[in-house]
């Protein structure tokens, strides 16, 4: 019985061995996976801002990147926003994203309505932004227009007599 008991006792202990260094393993993978995936986002994020910048220096006064992307119902799509101050002094921008009204969508519960800012660009200097547009799970698939307005003043909105440079239109595709 003694000698049961220990083999028992020994298996135990080796079994329990392997599924530490299993986890340690798994752990390292996990590790690696995240900061290369971290590294190809800051790639891609730095990509988009010089492709921004080439697009203000060449006399864009608003940019953005990606123009269009593909999502999930549910999902998210991350675009990049780029203001170039060119008014001759500081200045104080918002930034305004309202789903086109003639895209042929009318789905209330995309959270894209917003004006974020403001966001203080000092003179020929330029200012990068991320905007995020959450697409809810009930939304058709199809593709979706936003305009983006950057505007001067508090009252930001298409249209604006406040708005700075052309309109821009993002698009998500959701699948």
């Amino acid at each position: 019985m003694k000698k049961a008991s220990i083999e028992l006792g020994i298996n135990f202990i080796v079994v329990l061995i392997i599924c530490i260094v299993l986890l340690g393993i798994g752990v390292k993978l996990m590790v690696s996976f995240i900061s290369s995936a971290d590294k190809l986002r800051t790639n891609v994020e730095e990509y988009n801002k010089a492709q921004i910048k080439k697009n203000l220096d060449s006399g864009a006064l608003v940019a953005a990147l990606p123009s269009s992307i593909v999502v999930q119902r549910g999902g998210y799509a991350d675009f990049d926003i780029g203001i170039s101050n060119e008014l001759g002094a500081e200045q104080s921008f918002h930034v305004f994203v309202a789903e086109d009204p003639n895209d042929g969508h009318n789905v209330p519960d995309i959270k894209k309505l917003y004006v974020q800012g403001p966001y203080s660009v000092k003179n020929n200097a330029q200012y990068f932004m991320p905007v995020r547009i959450v697409m809810p799970r009930a939304a058709p698939g199809g593709t979706y227009i936003f305009d983006v307005v950057v505007c001067t003043g508090d009252q930001c909105f298409k249209g604006s007599s406040f708005a700075y440079g052309d309109l821009i239109k993002i698009y998500v595709n959701v699948k």
